[in-house]
């Protein structure tokens, strides 16, 4: 549709996405100002994004909220290719939490 300007707005989501997932899953104690700054940097993102439109010269300008986001498959990608960044990190930290070192994961 866009050409790779559609393909660096996906990787952008995605690789923030998943860094805030990796995040969240190796934060143990959460709190009030660690969620709220959890908050401020995921909502980053669409600001960005917003910020990588809006040069007047582009042929890109004004298309990213327009065009691209509203791609149902789109959405799909980016969280499919979350997911599959941050499973296997997940598993490797529930095997060692659970089967290599539990006794030092206690509570």
């Amino acid at each position: 549709m866009m050409g790779l300007y559609t393909y660096g707005v996906f990787i952008t989501m995605s690789v923030v996405i998943a860094h805030h997932m990796q995040v969240a899953i190796n934060t143990r104690n959460w709190g009030t100002y660690l969620s709220a700054w959890a908050l401020f940097s995921i909502s980053m993102l669409p600001f960005t994004l917003w910020l990588a439109q809006i040069v007047p010269k582009s042929k890109t300008f004004k298309s990213t909220y327009v065009t691209i986001l509203p791609m149902a498959k789109l959405w799909l990608a980016v969280f499919l290719t979350a997911t599959v960044i941050v499973l296997p990190l997940f598993v490797n930290k529930k095997w060692l939490q659970v089967v290599r070192y539990p006794k030092f994961y206690k509570v």
